[in-house]
């Protein structure tokens, strides 16, 4: 019933409901990854700064997510 009531309210609201489900599925393993990759750096968050290509990763990854959030806009019909 929970997810009942979180998917009516996202619909509701105009968000994209597949963005969720993906992150749902997605989640736990990219929790593990960077988990794996604190250890590996002793906790240093900066190892996933550390080249160009990461960080430009880094940043589109920020933006998608904030694109994402961001409830879609109904068009007026006429």
């Amino acid at each position: 019933m929970v997810f009942g009531f979180v998917g009516y309210f996202l619909r509701r609201h105009g968000f994209d409901l597949g963005i969720v489900i993906l992150a749902y599925v997605l989640g736990p393993i990219f929790e593990r990854s960077v988990r794996q990759s604190l250890a590996i750096s002793d906790g240093d968050p900066t190892i996933f700064l550390h080249s160009y290509l990461s960080t430009g990763f880094a940043i589109v990854a920020v933006g998608l997510l904030i694109a994402g959030l961001w409830p879609k806009k109904k068009k007026a019909a006429g």
